[in-house]
């Protein structure tokens, strides 16, 4: 079994990626997903369920974002594609691809208690093993959506029609709250590189949380 792999990015990284990525053995198509820029208006902004002094420029952002996965989700059905990988502009291959998994689960991300409140979660406390393991989320959840596989184009349908509503909260967080995938591959296949943020204009520090999902070791 081989991945389709469909890349969120502007089109100068999309031939950069397309190179590393169609030359790996696992993957048989690499397809560009065209960013989603939004315009401002009253109505737009309104979509967004954020903090009430959060800037028009940054609620513009995380929209976009938000329509970027849609496009992704919506190509993957319309292909009828199974075994698919979801990869943001900043995503950059940090282990080996495995066999494709048997159940859609995060390739990385960041491990977090269900409560920013809640002390940081540690390795002994959900003692992940090497390859899918299940997302306790009475315990902790994870975060970030630079990598996501999919395993089904039901399953990509299913996820679009979640983000359908008058009001959703950043991707990631509305990804992890309506707990739409239940596993995480471990270690991480894909962690986020430094890069600066198309959300926040400037160079943000993920690429150390989603380093081993955030463990320090």
């Amino acid at each position: 079994m081989s991945y389709s792999v469909f890349i969120i990015c502007n089109q100068v990284e999309f031939g950069n990626k397309y190179q590393t990525l169609s030359s790996l053995s696992k993957i048989k198509e690499v397809v560009w997903i065209a960013p989603e820029y939004l315009s401002s208006n009253e109505l737009v902004l309104k979509d967004l369920h954020t903090r009430y002094n959060t800037k028009p420029d940054k609620i513009l952002s995380k929209l976009g974002c938000i329509g970027s996965h849609r496009k992704a989700l919506l190509a993957i059905y319309n292909r009828k594609s199974s075994n698919n990988i979801i990869l943001e502009a900043d995503a950059e291959l940090s282990d080996i691809l495995p066999e494709p998994p048997t159940t859609s689960c995060y390739f990385g991300g960041w491990i977090i208690p269900p409560k920013f409140s809640l002390p940081a979660i540690s390795p002994t406390d959900i003692q992940p093993l090497k390859g899918l393991n299940k997302i306790n989320y009475d315990k902790f959840k994870v975060i970030m959506n630079h990598a996501i596989f999919i395993k089904t184009p039901q399953e990509a349908m299913e996820v679009f029609q979640t983000t359908i509503v008058n009001k959703i909260k950043n991707y990631d967080i509305h990804f992890s709250n309506s707990k739409l995938v239940n596993h995480y591959y471990y270690p991480p296949i894909f962690c986020q590189g430094r890069h600066v943020s198309e959300i926040d204009k400037k160079t943000n520090k993920n690429h150390q949380l989603s380093k081993n999902y955030g463990f320090k070791i």
